[in-house]
């Protein structure tokens, strides 16, 4: 296929004029990966930060998962064991918004147990 410049034909491979095409069709593959690589971030972000803004927080201790820090009113702290001698804490919904360890959360083995968590850190000569 000819390419007219100035009066003068250039021939022109069909293949490069595929290879052309391929390129810009990489280049556009490219900028849509690299916004959906952002956009993935953004969502990295939001959830460590939303998992770093709850107010409740576990250790791990001989035997299991220990609450640190009680839930928020109205929710409850479940210990998750992460391995590697790591434990965290999520706030739950409360099965029953009645309970007394709903409306008022503390770090006792009951609202560990409360949350339906990994509660082994608790042993029965440790006060809390």
């Amino acid at each position: 296929m000819p390419i007219m410049f100035k009066s003068r034909a250039f021939p022109v491979p069909v293949a490069a004029i595929y290879w052309i095409d391929d390129q810009r069709s990489n280049a556009d593959k490219l900028t849509k990966m690299e916004k959906m690589m952002k956009v993935l971030l953004l969502v990295v972000v939001v959830a460590v930060v939303l998992e770093t803004a709850s107010t409740c927080d576990c250790d791990y201790r001989k035997g299991g998962c220990h609450m640190v820090s009680p839930a928020s009113t109205g929710m409850a702290c479940k210990c998750v064991y992460r391995g590697a001698w790591i434990c965290r804490g999520r706030q739950v919904s409360c099965r029953d918004h009645n309970h007394l360890l709903c409306q008022n959360p503390d770090n006792s083995k009951e609202a560990c147990e409360f949350a339906n968590g990994d509660c082994g850190g608790y042993s029965p000569h440790i006060s809390d």
